[in-house]
């Protein structure tokens, strides 16, 4: 795990990161996690994905409504403060 988020966090841009397609059809249901803290995203994701869920995790409020339009979840998991702003509650009502 701490190998991905060093990958990461390497990365110019935080981009949304999908599920696997193939996945998508066996899983249990979809959940979208939003978080900008790597660690928390990916422990997260690796936890439902054991439990037989298909999860898209996102760093930012704009990458969420970005994965949101293509991933299509049942449960949004999101940080109430992305970066040092409070934008997880205006997410949640954007993303209902």
């Amino acid at each position: 795990m701490e190998k991905a988020s060093e990958e990461f966090r390497n990365r110019a841009a935080p981009t949304p990161r999908q599920a696997d397609p193939a996945a998508t059809t066996a899983a249990r249901g979809n959940i979208l996690i939003v978080d900008d803290d790597t660690d928390v995203a990916d422990g997260t994701a690796e936890v439902l994905r054991e439990a037989g869920y298909s999860v898209a995790i996102a760093l930012t409020a704009r990458a969420a409504l970005t994965t949101a339009r293509d991933f299509d979840a049942e449960v949004a998991l999101v940080d109430m403060k992305l970066g040092r702003l409070s934008k997880g509650l205006d997410l949640i009502g954007t993303l209902q």
